[in-house]
């Protein structure tokens, strides 16, 4: 499922380069901490995978950002761990504007 987050970028977490050992192919991510501006629990880490993690350099903190994400779950050892994967920013230049989750395709289907 595809969705836009509005946030404010707090924290950008260094590159983290990892090789798999099976194959030996590299995998970077990096991981940036926003703040949606709700009233509980509104800080939410967000990764930026492989080819995207170039959005990453483009981020400025304190600022405010549509994050577009990709929001996913897999089992290991009869756990689930979920990732929130982003692949497209829009700054924002309203730093007021009210910040929600919108499902993507969903803003502007009403008639009115």
């Amino acid at each position: 499922m595809n969705t836009i987050i509005v946030g404010t970028v707090k924290k950008i977490n260094k590159i983290q380069t990892f090789t798999n050992k099976k194959t030996g192919n590299e995998f970077i991510k990096c991981e940036v901490i926003i703040d949606q501006n709700k009233n509980y629990k509104s800080a939410l880490c967000i990764e930026f995978h492989m080819d995207n993690v170039d959005l990453v350099q483009k981020l400025e903190l304190e600022k405010v950002y549509e994050f577009y994400i990709n929001a996913s779950s897999n089992e290991w050892n009869d756990k689930y761990y979920t990732s929130v994967d982003c692949w497209r920013t829009v700054k924002l230049d309203q730093p007021n504007k009210q910040q929600q989750a919108i499902p993507v395709g969903e803003e502007g289907d009403l008639p009115f």
